[in-house]
């Protein structure tokens, strides 16, 4: 397929609609991105939890959007883990 393909078929079906044929799954690897759930199991923290420090403004929003789910950045998701395990670790201390 040449790029002059791809650009029609991307004109004619829009980006949200080709992305919404793939695996989000896959999309997500490849651009390097992190759901909320899998970055909270990571950290070990309840979902519940993580939203509500959303709310309180301790850790950032996700940005990302794909279809109706969004995601961290690799290097967001890296950045909210330092965060939180700086904070735990400062609570240990005391």
């Amino acid at each position: 397929m040449t790029h002059e393909e791809f650009d029609l078929i991307v004109k004619s079906f829009g980006k949200e609609r080709i992305a919404a044929a793939l695996p989000q799954k896959e999309v997500c690897q490849v651009l390097g991105l992190v759901c909320l759930r899998d970055l909270t199991d990571d950290l070990g923290v309840s979902y519940d939890k993580f939203r509500r420090y959303m709310e309180a403004g301790k850790i950032p929003f996700p940005e990302v959007r794909l279809l109706r789910r969004t995601y961290y950045t690799t290097q967001e998701a890296d950045a909210i883990k330092t965060k939180l395990k700086q904070a735990k670790s400062k609570k240990s201390c005391q």
